[in-house]
């Protein structure tokens, strides 16, 4: 992932398990920020993350990252943290709604503060696809959560190998996204990309190129 602003390039490899109705799934993966716009501090995230199916339609997963801050610079202390996800994810037909809850251990707050994400989906598989997404952050208070941003998007599948996407986020920086996805969407190769751009005052525009697999 890129932007023309100058912001940490990342790279990163992951691998996961397909989903099964009645089991459970598992990933792990290793992220490098910091990389290739020769930054002095990089952070070399491995993650991992697990999800069980205790009921039909509904999901729980666990996740966990441990991001290591590595730094050319003195004033700058390189350690290890952790990171934990903890998500709950309901679907009734086509209709998908959930939340997460992302906390900071080992005393860092100030780097991945306390989050809290819900949103919804409504979609058939292989047609089309509309999400909305709410994320925010706690006040002084400890469950006093507000919005900081929200997220609209939805694709549409044009055929078997193109999907089309856009999007837009309320935030700070209000921005609009497009994307397309083009390979074997179903089963197989398939490669991602991502354009987005501020709809007010001039900022950076992003861009991010992927690719997966999906078996």
């Amino acid at each position: 992932m890129a932007g023309t602003g100058g912001r940490a390039d990342q790279q990163g490899a992951a691998l996961a398990n397909p989903a099964t109705e009645s089991g459970a799934t598992f990933g792990t993966g290793f992220i490098v920020q910091g990389v290739t716009d020769r930054r002095a501090v990089k952070y070399y995230v491995p993650h991992t993350g697990t999800s069980w199916n205790p009921l039909a339609g509904t999901s729980l997963g666990l996740s966990m990252r441990l991001p290591y801050r590595a730094s050319s610079i003195d004033s700058i202390t390189s350690k290890w943290e952790a990171i934990g996800d903890l998500s709950f994810m309901q679907q009734f037909q086509q209709v998908r709604f959930g939340a997460q809850v992302e906390r900071m251990f080992g005393g860092a707050a100030d780097m991945v503060p306390r989050r809290l994400r819900a949103g919804a989906y409504l979609g058939r598989p292989g047609q089309y696809a509309l999400a909305y997404e709410w994320r925010g952050t706690p006040r002084t208070a400890k469950f006093d959560f507000h919005r900081n941003s929200s997220h609209l998007g939805g694709e549409i599948v044009a055929g078997k190998y193109v999907a089309l996407r856009t999007g837009y986020v309320w935030s700070r920086e209000h921005r609009m996204a497009f994307g397309i996805a083009f390979g074997l969407l179903a089963r197989g190769w398939r490669v991602e990309t991502s354009w987005d751009v501020p709809t007010g005052d001039p900022g950076e525009t992003r861009w991010s190129v992927g690719i997966g697999f999906r078996g």
